[in-house]
């Protein structure tokens, strides 16, 4: 039995004081930055067409204009490989 405790206490000795690599400081070379890489485009338009309608014999006028168009375009553009 001590030949075991013995042996054992060697083992742990003799690891503590083994060194197999350094630690090193964290690189921050590594991380790669895509912000230029990607373009959000948001475009809002708001199309109203009028239509109008002229009376020739007295001169008046009809304008109609129908309710507004509303359109949301949104686009991702990248440029990985240009």
């Amino acid at each position: 039995m001590p030949k075991k405790i013995a042996s054992i206490l060697i083992l742990l000795i003799s690891t503590l004081y083994a060194h197999s690599q350094k630690i090193k400081e964290a690189d921050s070379t590594y991380i790669l930055s895509y912000a230029d890489k990607f373009v959000v485009k948001l475009n809002v338009d708001t199309q109203t067409d009028t239509y109008s309608l002229t009376n020739i014999q007295d001169g008046s006028q009809l304008r109609i204009a129908p309710n507004n168009n509303y359109r949301l375009f949104l686009s991702l553009d990248t440029s990985f490989w240009a």
